[in-house]
């Protein structure tokens, strides 16, 4: 008797486990990160991480003459020198008067399992360098706005709490190629591996790199010639192909 009540317990305990894991992916981990927008219509969004460096303006000359708008997740150390160096505010401003949106990527690029705190931290003094660089620009936008993606699309338990205190709406994830190990990767391979991961409402997350210019004009033309449109995230001055005009944002 005394071993089938244990056996009993077990079980129950096993249950629990399973259920709160359950919970915890389709409840916690959806509900604080997306990758794609919920559409029906042909659409990517191309999204840019690790700048502002000067590497981003030739892929701006790039989304200028193919008339998309992109958002770049910047990082705050990149950031922090718009006011002293004259190539990264050049970078910013164009961004911004451009159309396109400004992203979080944390002030470091670290790795923040074991430290939320340091996390919090650096994702407010980013949102401040943000919103300040906006400002500049005479954009005003609130801090629920800017859309932030964790360096190396780190994910962890307890990510409630940061998104808590910093106000989080959602991390924005999505497929992550290799375009940032160019020299082992190479431009057919980069293309493949984005148009091989192609689907309506994709998050594309490419980077702040010199080589984007050797094959991003060729992936635009590829996804054009699919009859695929861009989005972004911005919609303060009017601009049209905000992912809201197609859908909302999702896991």
């Amino acid at each position: 008797m005394k071993a089938k009540v244990m056996k009993i317990i077990a079980i129950s305990f096993l249950l629990m486990a399973l259920v709160t894991s359950i919970f915890n992916i389709v409840t916690i981990k959806h509900g604080y990160e997306v990758n794609r927008i919920k559409t029906n219509q042909k659409v990517v969004m191309l999204t840019f991480d690790d700048g502002p460096t000067t590497d981003d303006l030739a892929i701006l000359d790039i989304l200028k003459t193919e008339n998309i708008h992109a958002t770049f997740f910047m990082t705050g150390i990149n950031l922090v020198k718009y006011e002293t160096n004259e190539d990264t505010k050049k970078v910013v401003d164009r961004i911004i008067n451009e159309g396109h949106t400004i992203g979080n990527h944390t002030y470091t690029h670290d790795e923040y399992l074991h430290d939320q705190k340091k996390l919090v931290k650096e994702l407010q003094e980013t949102n401040q360098l943000i919103k300040h660089v906006y400002a500049q620009n005479g954009v005003t936008i609130a801090e629920q706005d800017i859309p932030v993606r964790l360096a190396y699309l780190q994910y962890f338990k307890g990510i409630d709490y940061v998104q808590k205190q910093v106000g989080i709406k959602y991390l924005v994830r999505g497929y992550l190629g290799t375009d940032y190990n160019e020299a082992q990767t190479g431009k057919d391979k980069i293309i493949h591996q984005y148009m091989s991961h192609l689907s309506k409402g994709k998050i594309f997350v490419c980077h702040t790199r010199s080589y984007a210019k050797v094959w991003l004009p060729e992936l635009i033309q590829k996804l054009k010639q699919k009859d695929y449109k861009f989005a972004a995230f911005r919609d303060d001055a009017g601009q049209t192909d905000s992912y809201k005009n197609y859908g909302k944002l999702v896991f």
